[in-house]
């Protein structure tokens, strides 16, 4: 089968790993169907609800930042404690908040589904450069889950010269955990991507809330945080390996 392979800038699209790509038709890309802010208000005793429609008819592919949960200057990427995904739906149920508050969960809807599955019934394909999976016309094509890749949505675009990795100390004590400033320098806030390489846990990741292992990314218009909090008696050097990306949050 044919492929179209691009290369990073100073690459070799003949030579190198499909990991240094910048783009291969062989995998089918995250294609944003839906972007947007969901900005809910709490009641007097701090509960509040909400939704976001996507009638996919199957579980897509969700990004989810928040702000105003921490703090109101940054956004975080979500735990998913205060929302889920169904079929046609992301609910929010906020419980316990601070009461008559607003609070912001920015979300990025993917016409892929979970498990990557392919299926019929949508019509949501657009644009002109257009990638089918195997067995499916990408001419013809209407459905986003038979699709690698199409032009008429959006797709996560990663700035590798800003994306890197950092090797730090890890404090222990509670509740003064670790934090760690990449600038960026975008002047808004992007979407990032934050991994502990040294044991494979992905940000964010709690183990406990007051005593023990805590991963938390955040950012605003300037900066990526990494805020960490080992646990044990020993403390640790990690490495995090980070992606900033130049697609907006806010």
């Amino acid at each position: 089968m044919a492929k179209l392979l691009i290369a990073k800038r100073g690459g070799d699209v003949l030579a190198d790993d499909e990991k240094d790509l910048a783009f291969t038709s062989a995998r089918a890309c995250l294609v944003e169907l839906q972007i947007g802010i969901k900005a809910i208000t709490t009641d007097g005793d701090g509960n509040g609800s909400g939704y976001v429609e996507h009638n996919l008819g199957y579980y897509p592919s969700i990004i989810m930042f928040e702000k105003g949960f921490f703090d109101s200057t940054h956004w975080y990427a979500s735990t998913g404690y205060n929302w889920k995904v169904t079929t046609s739906r992301i609910n929010f149920v906020l419980t316990g908040y601070d009461p008559s508050t607003t609070y912001y969960f920015h979300y990025r809807i993917s016409g892929n589904r979970q498990d990557n599955a392919v299926g019929s019934g949508n019509n949501n394909v657009s644009g002109r450069l257009r990638i089918s999976k195997a067995g499916y016309d990408a001419v013809t094509e209407q459905d986003a889950r038979n699709m690698q890749f199409f032009s008429g949505a959006n797709v996560i675009k990663v700035d590798d010269n800003l994306s890197s990795s950092v090797t730090q100390q890890v404090g222990l004590n509670y509740p003064y955990p670790t934090v760690i400033t990449i600038p960026h320098n975008l002047g808004y806030p992007p979407v990032c991507f934050v991994l502990l390489e040294t044991t494979g846990k992905i940000s964010p990741s709690i183990e406990a809330l007051y005593d023990g292992f805590q991963l938390f990314h955040y950012v605003d218009s300037t900066n990526l945080y990494i805020e960490v909090q080992a646990e044990g008696e020993t403390t640790p050097t990690w490495t995090f390996k980070y992606k900033i990306t130049r697609d907006r949050i806010a």
